[in-house]
């Protein structure tokens, strides 16, 4: 929650031309998404894929990220991930 609210003041700092700008949308992003709270995620990941600064890296850490969502909403999010981990060692 803390790391939600600094990033939320750093936006409300910086302005979209800002080399930070999409880079912090996508971890407030990130820390939505550990929160499980989707909706805000996404709407974050897309601000940085429409800003026209966000460079190669940040536009694939974004895509990536929507991806971990739709497959988290899907139902095999982390703890489907580490049970395919723990079958494959039996």
């Amino acid at each position: 929650d803390k790391g939600i609210e600094f990033l939320n003041k750093t936006l409300e700092r910086i302005k979209e031309n800002d080399v930070y700008f999409s880079n912090t949308h996508i971890a407030l992003g990130h820390c939505y998404l550990a929160k499980e709270h989707y909706g805000k995620a996404k709407e974050h990941y897309n601000v940085a894929l429409s800003s026209t600064i966000t460079t190669k890296e940040e536009i694939k850490m974004a895509n990536k990220s929507l991806k971990e969502i739709e497959k988290r909403r899907k139902g095999s999010g982390i703890g489907s991930f580490f049970s395919k981990i723990t079958k494959k060692k039996k």
